[in-house]
């Protein structure tokens, strides 16, 4: 039977200011629970809140991304529900007048082609705190309360689990080009809501929402699992709709939590404590200038100007810093394919550890990379050498340029001269069953001699011109 998948995500990205939404209070991952416990979060007596200016100018930035019209009213709006980890049993969000509407977004689905998502809005809330589960109480961590978020809101236009999570692999990517997030789902820096639903044709039936996913990994397996399930109820006839639900990354398995909540039940009510923010044309056009090209736009461009693979092309670009390295060196090296080559090749084996920006951005680095490239190029060094003994030396050599490390290393190739023809000359007089094999049309021989010659030598020559002087020999003693 087939079925057709609808998933929607609501994806709450934690922005990149240094104090909260509301508050001058300041937040930082990793610190011990309830350090920062801010009294205007807490919603203490007496207590205001204030915007925080650059988390508008951020959530308004990541709206003009997703090509969403900026409203020029913007407002706050309570969501009242009761929860443990909402301090005040409100939260501060935007419904009526969010900042961004109606929208789309490019993105790069599994199977590296650009697809676009709709994006219903994009707009601003205060995190919650953190349920913290143990085995027979819940504690509460209320350090990231208050922590501005903005969260982007899409159409139920994703087919499949995989293209969920390649959506929001993108998102992570691109809101640390915007400079708004970290985009680190490691440390909740990025979560998401997933709505999903299955549909038989002339069918429709109601959503479930799976909460709290803080890892593609965990949102893949989450909507594979809904999915399976959907499908058996379509089977027994036992239609559960209207729940949310909760992934269990020890279990792997899906918890049914309560009755989803509709937008009545939140008593959402204007918040009378926050002024509308007006916004005027000029703001608007200032940030979108500071808007970059966009990784799928990159991403398309790379594909187009150099010729590259899809897979070659999203390795390029999906990492800026990686991009910039490439199109600052790509005018300098001779043979282009021969860089792209060490880029997707034993560029990828560098140690993780290491730090890979402080390289990439390194002017002296970009030079000795472009004098690796061409002195392969030149046949002045063999690619083996170059790639297994030279390349892993390039980023600690200090002030040696990749010439100088070469040839200390004895890894330069020398010209064919007398040295290596008396070598060629004298192996074939070692060897005279093989010559003679070789006669009778034993080919696979050259390969033997070639072997033989490059050891001999001690890889100092460049192998296209041992085989060419070889053949020459060859013939002359037939």
């Amino acid at each position: 039977m087939d079925f057709t998948i609808r998933i929607g995500l609501e994806v709450h990205i934690q922005l990149k200011t240094a104090t909260r939404l509301f508050s001058a209070e300041p937040y930082a991952y990793g610190q011990s629970p309830n350090r920062f416990i801010d009294p205007v979060t807490l919603g203490l007596p007496g207590t205001l809140p204030s915007i925080n200016a650059r988390a508008i100018d951020q959530a308004i930035t990541l709206a003009l991304a997703a090509q969403c019209s900026i409203n020029r009213r913007i407002t706050f709006d309570r969501k009242n529900y009761f929860y443990p980890d909402l301090p005040k049993g409100y939260q501060i969000t935007q419904k009526t007048n969010p900042v961004g509407i109606k929208g789309s977004l490019d993105y790069i689905d599994p199977r590296k082609k650009i697809r676009t998502l709709e994006i219903k809005q994009v707009h601003l809330e205060e995190d919650s705190g953190k349920s913290i589960y143990q085995q027979h109480r819940i504690s509460i961590d209320y350090n990231r309360a208050g922590v501005p978020l903005a969260e982007v809101v899409t159409s139920p236009g994703l087919s499949s689990p995989g293209e969920a999570a390649a959506f929001v692999d993108y998102l992570k990517i691109l809101v640390r080009e915007l400079g708004i997030s970290t985009g680190k789902m490691e440390t909740g820096a990025i979560r998401c809501d997933a709505n999903i639903s299955l549909s038989r044709p002339d069918e429709t039936h109601g959503h479930n929402e799976i909460k709290n996913l803080n890892s593609t990994r965990a949102l893949k397996k989450a909507l594979t699992l809904e999915i399976e399930r959907q499908k058996n109820e379509y089977n027994t006839h036992t239609f559960k709709r209207g729940y949310t639900l909760h992934f269990d990354d020890q279990k792997n398995i899906n918890l049914f939590g309560r009755k989803k909540e509709s937008a009545a039940e939140y008593g959402y009510i204007p918040e009378p404590d926050i002024l509308p923010v007006y916004l005027s044309r000029k703001k608007e056009e200032k940030l979108k200038r500071k808007i970059p090209e966009l990784p799928a736009q990159r991403y398309q461009r790379f594909m187009e100007q150099y010729q590259l693979s899809a897979d070659r092309a999203y390795w390029l670009t999906m990492n800026k810093d990686l991009s910039c390295f490439f199109e600052s060196i790509y005018p300098g090296t001779e043979d282009k394919q021969e860089l792209i080559h060490f880029l997707t090749g034993p560029y990828r084996s560098l140690d993780k550890k290491i730090n890979r920006r402080k390289f990439l951005t390194d002017k002296r680095f970009k030079m000795n990379i472009i004098s690796l490239i061409n002195m392969i190029t030149r046949n002045e060094i063999s690619r083996e050498s170059a790639y297994q003994n030279l390349w892993p030396m390039l980023p600690f050599s200090e002030n040696k340029t990749t010439f100088d490390l070469a040839k200390s290393g004895g890894w330069l190739l020398r010209k064919p001269g007398d040295e290596l023809l008396e070598v060629i000359r004298t192996t074939i007089a070692e060897f005279p069953e093989e010559v003679s094999a070789y006669r009778n049309g034993k080919s696979k021989i050259l390969g033997f001699f070639m072997g033989f010659i490059i050891n001999k030598t001690k890889k100092r020559y460049q192998p296209q011109k041992i085989k060419r002087l070889l053949l020459e020999e060859l013939r002359k003693s037939c």
